[in-house]
């Protein structure tokens, strides 16, 4: 087993919602509803490049185990280098989830930008939580998670 450095766990869970908020963006119309959970609205790029650095060293099997190929993650990864949501956020109008850990101090002013921005959000705050709220507390995202769903 290969541990990773910890800024490069939360990058890679941070992954996620970058993907679903540019799929959201890209396909407006085939979204009913948008969960960020820890997303950046800007990717740390130094923290990026070091990481892809890391991925040139890690094994192909951790990446299909993700059921990617180690180039399709790599490439994806150095497309996100200059990615910036923010303006392309506010046009969404699907209602959104936006959660962050009160412990996940990088990410906290992210969710409340997210929130600012997308006008049809939510903002909660998940208590006894760092980045990986599905770690930390999953019994609170998973009623968080019904909460907003029923809503629908």
């Amino acid at each position: 087993m290969r541990v990773l450095p910890r800024q490069t766990k939360s990058l890679r869970a941070s992954l996620g919602g970058l993907l679903a908020l540019n799929y959201a963006i890209q396909y407006p119309k085939k979204i009913n509803s948008l969960v960020l959970i820890g997303t950046p609205f800007e990717i740390p790029k130094g923290l990026l490049k070091f990481q892809n650095i890391v991925f040139r060293f890690m094994p192909k099997a951790v990446f299909q185990n993700m059921g990617v190929s180690k180039k399709d993650f790599i490439r994806l990864s150095k497309s996100m280098v200059d990615l910036n949501f923010m303006d392309s956020a506010t046009a969404l109008d699907c209602p959104a989830l936006i959660l962050c850990g009160a412990k996940d101090k990088t990410n906290m002013e992210s969710a409340k930008r997210f929130h600012e921005a997308m006008k049809n959000s939510k903002l909660v705050i998940v208590e006894a939580s760092g980045h990986e709220v599905n770690k930390d507390n999953p019994n609170e995202l998973v009623r968080v998670l019904q909460d907003f769903w029923a809503d629908r």
